[in-house]
């Protein structure tokens, strides 16, 4: 079965209700022919995209199994990166299942909004 490429990779702001802000991406851990962790092209154009957008160019990585608490995974990781000045957050999920839970985890902790062009007031 082929899986279609994508194109696009939408970027969020993760806000808290205390006003700090952080913009994030989820993606796919993918790896590549050697096992090694690589980003796809879309996730790439992603995050160029909010680096010019919002002119952060710090990337924190956080990596999500399937089987992690997201509270303690997740939650840690975005405590910390959400006071840091100039990152972007990059969840790497180990499958679309891990993907849409942390994006449930996201949306029931964060207030979450569309990275656009205009640049945020973060």
């Amino acid at each position: 079965m082929s899986v279609p490429e994508l194109k696009v990779v939408p970027a969020y702001w993760a806000s808290t209700a205390t006003g700090h802000s952080v913009p994030l991406v989820v993606s796919l851990l993918l790896f590549d022919c050697e096992q090694k962790p690589r980003l796809a092209p879309a996730v790439e154009a992603s995050i160029n995209r909010t680096v010019d957008a919002t002119g952060r160019e710090g990337l924190a990585t956080v990596t999500v199994m399937d089987a992690d608490d997201l509270s303690k995974t997740l939650g840690r990781a975005m405590a910390r990166a959400v006071v840091m000045p100039g990152v972007i957050v990059l969840v790497r999920c180990q499958s679309a299942e891990g993907a849409e839970r942390v994006m449930n985890w996201l949306h029931n902790s964060y207030t979450l909004a569309l990275v656009r062009d205009v640049p945020h007031s973060a």
